[in-house]
């Protein structure tokens, strides 16, 4: 009988295991040690000011307080959005009251999570306030 050596196949088993449990766990931040404001005074600290995308509000009419944009899953599949878009006045090239306006930001649409996760990291750990414009 030949003696067979161990030991390569010891190494290559001790590194697939690593490999595999390095990639098992989804590694977060601390958030609470990130965030940490006990050593900053609140009279100092800075704004963050979250500016959304171009598609990142909500809208509503003025006088009803009626949602138009986005609205439903249904009105964001289904709509052509006609009573959202922006009308000209031909003679003068400006822009007509339309009666909407920007209420809140959209932070959910047809379930996916947009600008909420971001929102309530802030809140919920660096101590801060949301404050709508």
């Amino acid at each position: 009988m030949k003696p067979t050596n161990k030991y390569p196949y010891f190494i290559i088993t001790v590194f697939l295991t690593l490999c595999l449990t390095s990639c098992s766990k989804e590694l977060k931040p601390d958030l609470a040690r990130l965030y940490n404001t006990n050593y900053i005074s609140y009279d100092r600290t800075p704004p963050v000011i979250l500016i959304h995308g171009i598609m990142g509000s909500k809208l509503r009419d003025k006088n009803n307080l009626k949602e138009k944009w986005f609205g439903s899953l249904k009105n964001l599949i289904f709509s052509n959005y006609v009573d959202v878009g922006l009308k000209i006045n031909p003679e003068t090239l400006e822009p007509i009251d339309t009666n909407l306006e920007p209420f809140d930001i959209a932070d959910k649409a047809a379930g996916t999570d947009y600008y909420n996760a971001i929102i309530q990291t802030l809140q919920n750990y660096g101590g801060y306030t949301l404050t709508p414009v």
